[in-house]
């Protein structure tokens, strides 16, 4: 089923200490599909509790990978899972899409790259990146390391 505009949304909290938390968003793969992505993300892990600055890199993440699927992957859907464990937050960007190159411009001297740098963000930011590229689309994993607890926190 293609989705519609409106994206679909399952929330998960965790029941147990150590147990998995898990979101996902489903919606079309379009310009509008980004901002609607990145606030989904950032919401849950503010609503999971998640430290600011792991919460920041997610978004950030998620922002940029939505982008990529949108602009690159000639998907018409686009689908965000975020999972939260005791160590580490996770976010998974799925399309069903075929990826295509986006023509290089040749660099020119002073020039400010305005694109590209999109993937190079995401592996600053995240702690460890996997593509899984098939027939069926592509899914891209970004961990975050989130700090550790110590007792009474």
């Amino acid at each position: 089923m293609i989705a519609t505009g409106t994206p679909r949304t399952d929330i998960r909290p965790a029941t147990l200490a150590g147990m998995a938390r898990t979101a996902a968003c489903h919606t079309t793969a379009a310009r509008e599909s980004v901002t609607t992505m990145r606030h989904f993300t950032v919401g849950v892990a503010r609503q999971w509790g998640i430290p600011d600055e792991a919460r920041e890199a997610l978004g950030l993440i998620v922002t940029e990978l939505v982008t990529n699927a949108v602009r690159h992957s000639g998907s018409c859907d686009v689908a965000v899972i975020v999972t939260a464990r005791d160590s580490e937050i996770v976010a998974s960007v799925r399309d069903s899409g075929r990826w295509h190159s986006t023509p290089r411009l040749p660099d020119r001297p002073g020039e400010i790259a305005t694109f590209g740098r999109g993937l190079l963000l995401v592996s600053a930011y995240a702690d460890s990146v996997t593509f899984d590229r098939s027939s069926h689309g592509t899914r891209v994993t970004a961990r975050v390391a989130l700090p550790s607890r110590g007792c009474g926190t």
